[in-house]
């Protein structure tokens, strides 16, 4: 028995039909469904509905702004791969909060309740898994 798939409010009789009617692979469809993300099937990256992948987003270095981080490469004649490697190292680390106290990253959670930054790090991820399990 075929199952019923919807994908934006309209319901296709099967993974094929919405696969033919949008113009894709049925394995595009699939995926989607395993995914969660059927409301995007058969959009392309190009549709204006998905957002832009990281790769595709303006980026700014050094006070130039770029269409794509391939177009800051391109005029900085370095591998794309540089550009995401150099904004990752230049973003600041994200703020953790303890207890209700805020640091600025976790080496300073760590010296200020004497505790280490692995220490910081486990407690953190537990902290997160048990969110997640709430």
């Amino acid at each position: 028995m075929t199952k019923q798939i919807t994908i934006r409010g309209t319901v296709y009789p099967s993974q094929k039909a919405a696969a033919e009617a949008l113009g894709v692979k049925p394995a595009t469809i699939s995926a989607a469904a395993q995914a969660g993300t059927l409301d995007y099937g058969g959009l392309g990256p190009a549709s204006g509905e998905r957002k832009a992948s990281a790769s595709r987003r303006p980026v700014t270095i050094q006070g130039a702004t770029y269409a794509s981080r391939a177009d800051a490469a391109k005029a900085l004649g370095i591998a794309p791969s540089a550009i995401g490697a150099a904004l990752r190292i230049m973003a600041p680390p994200p703020p953790v909060t303890i207890g209700g106290r805020t640091f600025t990253s976790v080496k300073d959670a760590a010296a200020a309740l004497d505790a280490t930054p692995a220490q910081i790090k486990a407690y953190l991820f537990v902290k997160d898994a048990l969110l997640r399990l709430a």
